[in-house]
């Protein structure tokens, strides 16, 4: 059953919520490292951001801005700015699984030799 975690850093825990079953292996994943670069990610996200770190080394990220992502609008539009708008957005994902891939760090089983 999942508990609420304290975290170290104060400001990510005002900010952010979270619960894991297994509260050391939140503290495994979020390192201080790990939860200034969220917190930088969701400054740069213009919502709200959540994330769902699960036991298969997969990752859900949702962001909440009220707004609607690679829309054009009703307007007549500059192509090179929308252009210029969806590879921010897209940067911004591309980014944050760059840096968040638990997959290939935290979940990776050991290698033993014999």
């Amino acid at each position: 059953m999942k508990s609420n975690v304290t975290m170290d850093n104060e400001q990510f825990g005002k900010r952010f919520c979270v619960r894991a079953d297994d509260p050391q292996e939140a503290y495994y994943i979020l390192t201080p490292h790990m939860m200034e670069y969220i917190s930088t990610m969701a400054d740069k996200s213009g919502g709200t951001v959540y994330m769902s770190f699960l036991h298969d080394g997969k990752m859900h990220v949702a962001v909440q801005t009220g707004r609607d992502f690679f829309e054009l609008g009703k307007s007549k539009t500059d192509v090179e700015g929308l252009r210029q708008k969806f590879l921010g957005e897209l940067r911004w994902f591309t980014d944050m699984v760059d840096t968040l891939r638990v997959e290939d760090t935290l979940y990776k089983k050991k290698e033993t030799t014999v």
